[in-house]
């Protein structure tokens, strides 16, 4: 038996600049947060940087021709913003540009479709030393930004994300300080929802009426919560969770509705919320899906939200993220019944510890994750969702952020020593899928 999708669906792969690009420092590019966080003792698992990556920057040819031998029909990345616009003068840096549309003419020339990502987390230090996220100006930085950037490529690529997991960047980032900038100040956290909030909504402003032609849309990561017990305080902690992780951000953008645990956690900023609640929705041409796991909650006095993460109940990837299929179902449906626009699911993979046998990489359990997903997206089509595009996570095994090399998504392995690149089981899995656009049910 096998499970047809539709001729018109779009299949593709992800990356991001800062985890494959290497190359931080030359053509011209300025430091990142991330060039200084991972520069940071015990800050990076491994201890490494993104000096090198998958040194992409001067591989890319290598890579798209790699995208294309595997048929893939779209590929999503993002731009380092330091790299295009290294300074604060307004003049972009021409060996920056002519990377991205050496890139871009590619694509094109391979007839993949390019689907830009304009943020992915690596905010240039000129603008982190004035304050970052926290500076109220911010919303005009990353709006300029991006009214200039997509300026420089529109000719050459048509559909854009503003934004790529704007909780991670906030919770992560300026909440718990495991990434860049690596701030652990709840009140900083605060700052930057509020600023997010109004960035995302004046970029697409901008963006609309300059550019009528272009889609727009953000990247939200989303997880499937459930409660550890039936206990009301346990199923209180995996309300609390679930609105923190999926409300936070959803709601805004597309109901113009601030949610209650805004208000909960960021009580100095209740203003600031009262001013952008009840703002008209944000027309957008899809909302761009991130998901990855399920987790488990149970309440905890004193802790974050008063919750906590209980063990996985399901098998878990070297992550230790659960693996759902049921919850990735789920998470398609309640993001259709809420933003009630198309999906797109922009990231969706599993990490493992490959090993190379004999050149070969029998990756059987990112296989049966990427084949589970797969059939779970299928059945919530069949329900209702409107979901037209798929973007496996990720193309290449890569530099994973605070866990560094140690930790592989690729469908495509990496030698970081010797930079070869060899397609793994799952990536030739993944190749028939989209070539036939069917994926056999025997193979789950």
């Amino acid at each position: 038996m096998s499970l047809r999708f539709p001729s018109s669906f779009l299949f593709g792969v992800a990356t991001s600049s800062y985890q494959i690009e290497g190359a931080e420092f030359e053509g011209g590019a300025t430091p990142s947060v991330w060039s200084m966080f991972s520069r940071l003792d015990g800050t990076i698992q491994d201890g490494t940087t993104g000096l090198v990556a998958c040194d992409h920057y001067h591989k890319f040819d290598e890579d798209v021709a790699l995208m294309a031998e595997m048929g893939m029909k779209a590929y999503r990345f993002s731009l380092s913003w330091s790299r295009i616009w290294p300074d604060t003068s307004g003049v972009p840096n021409p060996e920056g540009v002519a990377f991205y549309r050496n890139l871009l003419s590619a694509l094109h020339a391979a007839d993949i479709q390019p689907v830009i990502t304009l943020y992915h987390w690596d905010l240039p230090m000129y603008l982190h030393d004035k304050g970052g996220w926290t500076n109220p100006e911010s919303a005009e930085w990353f709006a300029d930004y991006a009214e200039r950037t997509v300026a420089l490529f529109e000719d050459l690529c048509n559909d854009y994300i503003t934004l790529n997991e704007p909780w991670v960047f906030m919770h992560k980032g300026y909440i718990t300080g495991e990434h860049a900038p690596g701030l652990a100040d709840l009140t900083a956290g605060g700052l930057v929802y509020v600023n997010t909030l109004q960035a995302h909504r004046l970029a697409m402003s901008r963006l609309r009426d300059r550019f009528p032609n272009i889609t727009l849309s953000v990247a939200v990561n989303l997880a499937h919560i459930i409660s550890d017990s039936d206990s009301e305080q346990d199923r209180a902690a995996a309300e609390r969770q679930r609105a923190y992780m999926n409300d936070l951000f959803v709601l805004p953008w597309f109901h113009g509705r601030i949610p209650d645990v805004a208000y909960l956690l960021f009580p100095e900023r209740s203003a600031d919320l009262d001013a952008l609640n009840g703002l008209k929705p944000i027309r957008h041409d899809m909302i761009c899906v991130n998901y990855y796991s399920r987790s488990i909650v149970k309440h905890r006095d004193g802790s974050f939200l008063d919750s906590d993460f209980a063990t996985p109940r399901d098998p878990v990837t070297a992550m230790n993220w659960e693996i759902s299929p049921e919850g990735f179902k789920h998470i398609l449906q309640w993001t259709y019944d809420t933003a009630r626009c198309p999906i797109w699911v922009t990231e969706n993979g599993s990490a493992w510890h490959d090993e190379v046998v004999n050149g070969e990489i029998h990756d059987t359990g990112r296989c049966d994750y990427l084949s589970s997903h797969l059939d779970a997206m299928s059945e919530a089509i069949d329900a209702g969702a409107e979901v037209n595009a798929y973007f496996a996570w990720s193309l290449l095994d890569n530099y994973e952020w605070e866990c560094g090399y140690g930790q592989r998504f690729g469908l495509v392995h990496v030698d970081f020593d010797t930079q070869k690149r060899t397609v793994k089981q799952s990536g030739r899995l993944y190749s028939e899928v989209v070539r036939a656009h069917e994926l056999l049910l025997d193979r789950i």
